[in-house]
């Protein structure tokens, strides 16, 4: 369909169950379910992948995610999820214990803990500069002493 909008929401089934037990993945999961029809009603198409599912990683030509920890091998799922679906947003669902955050180190401070290494288009994601960075998913990033905004 010519200007679909689409969403994928991933989460670490395993790691929400084993953190929240099958009775808060089944709340967690119909959240999505209400987010996902709501979505539909503003013509956004939200597609939920598990990383941790072989079955899902098979949607888009992945392998699955099988530590959470493992920082490359979910950036690797988020490059073909894009390669494939091509989303105008991306939801990580959960928290460190699900997504590893990788340090940056920005020429404007110390280093931070982020996600948005995961979502950059760039290859490799361990010498980032926020000023080169395009990641998938947009945020506004100004510059100290400048009224000036990056798009990273």
């Amino acid at each position: 369909m010519p200007g679909q909008v689409i969403k994928v929401v991933l989460t670490n089934r395993g790691a929400a169950k084993s953190k929240y037990g099958a009775g808060g993945w089944t709340k967690i999961r119909a959240s999505l379910t209400t987010l996902t029809k709501a979505d539909k009603a503003h013509g956004i198409t939200t597609r939920l992948l598990c990383v941790d599912s072989a079955t899902d990683a098979k949607k888009v030509g992945a392998t699955k995610v099988t530590a959470a920890a493992d920082a490359q091998a979910l950036k690797e799922f988020v490059d073909r999820v894009f390669a494939v679906w091509k989303p105008a947003y991306l939801l990580l669902v959960g928290g460190p214990d699900r997504y590893p955050k990788s340090n940056w180190t920005t020429p404007y401070g110390p280093a931070t803990p982020t996600t948005i290494p995961i979502a950059s288009s760039r290859a490799t994601f361990r010498t980032p500069a926020i000023r080169l960075i395009r990641p998938r998913q947009t945020n506004s990033v100004d510059r100290p002493g400048s009224s000036a905004g990056y798009r990273t």
